[in-house]
């Protein structure tokens, strides 16, 4: 009888595995369907366009040719962009461009959650997007000197009027100002990790002073819409949502590989 249990058991034990195995190599195909249904929705979705070349701090030739070779056209026009060149602490040069506005209707954003990892700024082939670039030359490396005190108490008062802050109505609005928010001082880090000369105190104190009116920005609209169910009426703006978490996410990763030490 031990021997008939044991036989049963075995036999049990190869049927029950055999299910396991069928069921995880369901999952599999089921799952690489998926991915295809994705990828073939991605491509449907981008026929025609290409995606906006980067022009941050490029000079005019390399846009022009960046462009030719996208398919896209350019139009170039007088920006000012001193600050980011103070925020990167590099000298800006006659001619250089600054990044694009995303903002034209000539560009429109696919999400991750549309495209995957092909998620980005994208235009038709053929379209022509404005670029703006700097008429003169500036000096981003001068970091004027500021007392630390006088920082810090830029610092509070710019925390007491973020609480007194009122989230506007127009939702999707302030979802796109966010993320360009995010944006700008995601590429700070990127600078400061990338030329450690630039991170000062000044720089340190600047830099938590956007994080910190970010963070309540962003912890204020995720009150509101959880209260008032905002996200799901519409799918613009839970992809603009979405898409905040992930910079909000990025960024925190980011702000732990700054510098150790200050520059003098």
């Amino acid at each position: 009888m031990k021997k008939k249990r044991m036989w049963i058991l075995l036999v049990l034990v190869v049927v029950l595995a055999g299910c396991g195995a069928g069921r995880r190599e369901a999952r599999e195909r089921e799952r690489e369907a998926q991915e295809r249904e994705r990828a073939e929705a991605a491509e449907r979705l981008l026929e025609g366009k290409v995606e906006v070349p980067d022009t941050y701090f490029k000079t005019q030739e390399a846009v022009e040719a960046l462009f030719e070779a996208a398919g896209l056209k350019v139009e170039f026009v007088v920006s000012n962009f001193d600050e980011m060149a103070r925020e990167y602490g590099r000298f800006l040069r006659t001619g250089e461009c600054d990044e694009v506005d995303s903002s034209q209707a000539a560009i429109t954003y696919f999400s991750r959650d549309e495209v995957g990892d092909l998620y980005g700024y994208y235009a038709d082939i053929g379209a022509t997007i404005i670029v703006g670039y700097s008429d003169h030359d500036y000096d981003g490396t001068v970091v004027e000197e500021v007392e630390v005190e006088e920082v810090v108490e830029e610092n509070n008062v710019s925390e007491k009027q973020s609480d007194n802050a009122r989230i506007p109505e127009d939702i999707l609005g302030q979802l796109n100002d966010l993320n360009t928010k995010y944006d700008a001082i995601i590429r700070s880090v990127l600078g400061y990790i990338e030329n450690p000369s630039t991170f000062t105190v000044e720089a340190f104190l600047r830099l938590e002073t956007d994080f910190a009116d970010l963070t309540m920005e962003l912890e204020a609209l995720q009150a509101f819409s959880a209260e008032n169910d905002v996200y799901v009426q519409g799918d613009e703006e839970a992809d603009l949502f979405m898409e905040l978490l992930y910079q909000a996410v990025a960024l925190n990763m980011l702000r732990s590989e700054l510098p150790t030490e200050f520059a003098q």
